[in-house]
């Protein structure tokens, strides 16, 4: 049988809101900004947004914002037709709109009649998932505000989402110059969701705010919670896929040819796995390794991924408690930033950021881009971008010898190490001119001489090392 949160993640994957059809035609203008390379970011009238490659087409759109609060889902669209969502977990006694004696209906005719009366919010029994035991009453519940309490004993079933409401939108209070999106979710739970450049760095970034926090965020019951400890199951974080909060949430943009783009991902603990492949943004957002492990993905056009347009996605911050995952299935494919789904509850004024980062010269420069863009965010110190181009060095001893007043010669220094970096200290002359013809001379003599048997008596003097 497959893992509880995986058949919680796929009843939310089949949600109708989260199959969302981007606009071919979107509305006008609200705020753009643009990197200096050409790349684009566009916000719409009608809260939807675009990102724009530096040749001006638009390789991604927006589907809508979603977030888990208080045990329900809350859309800034509305579903084209009701749909509930299971969750493990029982709901608050009170406020029932019926009963149903045991027996006296099925699971199935239990959710038809929730979605056809709209005084239904949900309803719970106790029993596992998909199936009502013959001794269990079905509550079916006129609000689910209170959250569902997680509980291995009883599911739950919910009508989702319920609407964010809009309360405004327009300039970034934070003097950033970006744009933000205001909404509240339930009526108590605000929520911020802001776009801006950072200019330096060529990076678009969205960020998710929560100014009073946020409980009941959890999507999947939680591992090891003060509420009741439950241990993790094997590879049970590397299988979670679902966001508890989504913003930004991507589908390739209408009118992209999906041959025309590929994509490469990176997972593990320690970025240690790679994937790859073709078939454009919804291939990369179904296939590549998302979720609780997953790192970057970028996307990228032309056949090698090795000159043209490149495009990263990737967290900014709180890289532990975020994910780039699931948001749907299908054909478009879609792709959801961010807060875990095995979260509880958020602080006041809790924040997080994702990156979209356009290169124009291929992948490795888009990564030499992300990275200097995650650098310049939390500091630490650029890296050679080629190693290589430094002098290649090697490190002699002095050879014990008969004679210690004797000067060292080519014969009588022996390897200690191979090292790349600049040399410090006193060194001898050497003979060649350029760093090539000294880095392979070196490379002759330190192989040369590592063939021969190293003498452990102490040396008289100081060593003398000695650049190729």
């Amino acid at each position: 049988m497959a893992p509880r949160f995986l058949m919680a993640a796929s009843r939310l994957i089949t949600a109708a809101y989260l199959c969302y059809a981007v606009s071919a035609a979107p509305a006008a203008v609200a705020w753009r900004a643009a990197a200096a390379n050409g790349a684009a970011l566009e916000v719409y009238s009608d809260d939807t947004y675009a990102l724009l490659a530096p040749g001006g087409a638009a390789w991604l759109a927006s589907a809508p914002t979603a977030v888990h609060i208080g045990g329900a889902w809350f859309a800034a669209a509305a579903p084209p037709a009701p749909s509930l969502l299971y969750a493990g977990g029982f709901l608050a006694a009170g406020g029932d709109v019926r009963v149903a004696a045991p027996g006296s209906i099925s699971l199935a005719l239990a959710q038809a009649w929730c979605l056809a009366n709209s005084s239904c919010a949900g309803l719970t029994y106790e029993g596992g998932e998909g199936e009502v035991p013959p001794s269990s009453n079905i509550y079916f519940k006129a609000t689910v505000s209170s959250g569902v309490t997680p509980s291995s004993n009883w599911s739950s079933y919910i009508r989702a989402p319920l609407p964010l409401t809009r309360l405004g939108a327009g300039p970034s209070n934070d003097g950033s110059g970006g744009y933000e999106i205001r909404y509240s979710a339930n009526g108590s739970t605000p929520l911020v969701t802001s776009f801006a450049l950072n200019a330096t760095s060529g990076a678009f970034v969205f960020t998710q705010r929560f100014p009073l926090g946020a409980t009941g965020v959890a999507t999947q019951t939680p591992v090891n919670s003060t509420s009741g400890a439950r241990a993790a199951a094997p590879g049970e974080f590397a299988s979670s896929t679902l966001p508890a909060t989504q913003f930004p949430v991507f589908a390739q943009a209408a009118g992209v040819d999906a041959a025309d783009l590929g994509f490469v991902s990176w997972s593990g603990r320690f970025f240690s796995s790679l994937g790859a492949g073709g078939g454009g943004a919804a291939a990369a957002f179904t296939a590549a390794a998302v979720g609780a492990e997953g790192g970057p993905i970028v996307l990228f056009a032309g056949g090698s991924g090795a000159a043209g347009d490149a495009l990263v996605l990737s967290a900014l911050d709180n890289f532990k408690s975020t994910m780039l995952g699931s948001a749907a299935s299908g054909a478009n494919g879609q792709a959801a930033a961010g807060v875990s789904g095995y979260v509880a509850s958020l602080p006041v004024n809790f924040s997080t950021s994702t990156i979209a980062l356009f290169g124009a010269a291929g992948v490795t420069d888009a990564m030499h881009l992300w990275g200097a863009a995650l650098r310049e965010r939390h500091g630490g110190a650029a890296k050679l971008a080629d190693p290589a181009s430094e002098q290649l060095t090697c490190k002699y001893a002095r050879r014990p010898s008969a004679r210690p007043s004797r000067q060292p010669t080519a014969h009588t220094l022996l390897p200690l190490k191979f090292q790349i970096g600049r040399t410090t200290g006193p060194s001898m002359t050497s003979t060649h001119t350029s760093p090539t013809s000294r880095a392979r001379a070196c490379r002759r003599t330190c192989s040369r001489r590592s063939r021969r048997p190293f003498r452990t008596e102490r040396t008289r003097g100081p060593r003398s090392p000695s650049r190729c």
